[in-house]
């Protein structure tokens, strides 16, 4: 259970805040359960339907808690969150060990992982394609300080015939008497990780600079998401600054990523034309949103950050 310090220093104060605070977690983790009984349902569907007809794999699964009250709500646990969905992942590579509480590992990952050839070279990959899914749901609930009961899942395929399903449900509550009347932000994750070396032999089709090119263009993607939700006051200022710099931090993770890559085999041009292509991106996102001053600040910073590669 992630807690921030300052819940965690006012639980210590308070019996009935403590168990208050297990009774808003226990309704999400029931919430959470039903949710990924329908990711199973998902998961079934997703590798045997008309379309195909695709063997897979449990590869790991895990849930995970998480409470802060609204001043001093952050993506930084967001991030350690998904850091500890993504050392779950990585922990199931070779040997597996260090993994975080609450993930289960499937008997067969040590096959899995042999035949699907998963290294420590997906690492990156995995941990951007769940940054871009678990930020995105958490922020399609709007302001972390508008009090709701709010529920949404997702699936995308985060390399290697890895696949991962994710549901979070979220509780911003503000009570009379409760946590001194502070407005508490509660999510509750759950994940499913299958792996399918059908879906692995499709992805293989692809060079690994070009899965994390389309990375990449995820990445823009949440960013134009991130620009609207902010533009149209959907999310207030702390949160459109805090995502927009934890997409620019993996997005130029993922072009050194791209320029290493292109490096050992030979192929700097295309990191050329990535650099051109991001370059083109950011300037029509000025265009679109430099209207307002601090979308404006955080596009040219990129762009000075990005000209000096």
């Amino acid at each position: 259970m992630g807690t921030s310090n300052s819940v965690k220093k006012l639980l210590e104060k308070s019996e009935r805040d403590r168990k208050r605070l297990e009774e808003i977690n226990n309704d999400l983790e029931a919430k959470v359960a039903h949710m990924k009984n329908e990711l199973r349902e998902e998961q079934g569907y997703f590798y045997e339907n008309s379309q195909r007809n695709w063997k897979f794999s449990d590869y790991v699964s895990g849930a995970h808690s998480d409470f802060q009250t609204s001043a001093t709500w952050s993506l930084d646990n967001l991030s350690a969150m998904i850091q500890n969905i993504t050392n779950a992942v990585v922990g199931a590579l070779g040997p597996v060990k260090d993994l975080p509480d609450g993930a289960e590992v499937s008997k067969g990952v040590a096959e899995i992982n042999k035949d699907g050839g998963i290294t420590q070279d997906v690492r990156l990959l995995v941990a951007a394609n769940c940054l871009n899914l678990l930020s995105g749901i958490v922020n399609s609930f709007g302001k972390s300080s508008k009090v709701q009961i709010s529920s949404a899942k997702n699936s995308i395929p985060i390399g290697q015939g890895l696949r991962i399903f994710a549901a979070v449900a979220c509780n911003v509550t503000q009570e009379k008497g409760f946590f001194d009347n502070k407005v508490m932000n509660c999510y509750r994750y759950g994940y499913l990780i299958s792996y399918s070396l059908d879906e692995f032999i499709e992805q293989a089709e692809m060079a690994l600079v070009a899965q994390y090119e389309l990375t990449l263009n995820a990445f823009n993607m949440a960013a134009k998401d991130n620009y609207n939700d902010f533009v149209n006051k959907e999310i207030d200022l702390r949160q459109y600054k805090e995502t927009a710099d934890m997409i620019e931090e993996m997005t130029i993770e993922v072009i050194e990523k791209i320029k290493a890559l292109n490096q050992k085999d030979g192929e700097s041009a295309r990191t050329l034309t990535v650099y051109k292509s991001q370059i083109e991106f950011l300037k029509s996102c000025l265009v679109n949103y430099g209207f307002d001053s601090e979308v404006s600040k955080g596009i040219k910073a990129q762009l000075v950050k990005l000209s000096n590669f």
